[in-house]
């Protein structure tokens, strides 16, 4: 198990999920870094910290705009790629938003 306290601080240190403006949820072959996390972690640690990093930024998605999710989410059940659902319900790319979630959760400290 990876707390949010633990990915905040692999967010911190560069060791998060790379973000991929192309790619959609369906065609995930498997999980990229920025940077990868130490190798002293078990081998099982990226694939848990990929999925909480991944959870907390989708939680930023849904409570920094309520309306922009339901569009993102709408999309997304429409058949549209993840990033391109995103730039729907947003108005706003992946990486930018992102960046967004970085600035804010670093501000939290």
């Amino acid at each position: 198990m990876v707390s949010e306290e633990e990915a905040q601080a692999a967010i911190q240190r560069g060791e998060q999920i790379a973000i991929d403006d192309a790619g959609g949820l369906q065609h995930l072959v498997g999980i990229r870094f920025e940077r990868e996390p130490a190798r002293t972690a078990p081998s099982w640690y990226p694939v848990v910290l990929a999925y909480r990093q991944a959870g907390m930024f989708v939680n930023y998605l849904r409570k920094s705009d309520g309306p922009a999710f339901d569009r993102m989410m709408n999309a997304m059940l429409n058949g549209r790629a993840f990033a391109e659902a995103v730039t729907i319900g947003y108005h706003d790319d992946i990486r930018s938003l992102w960046q967004k979630f970085i600035k804010s959760s670093s501000d939290r400290k």
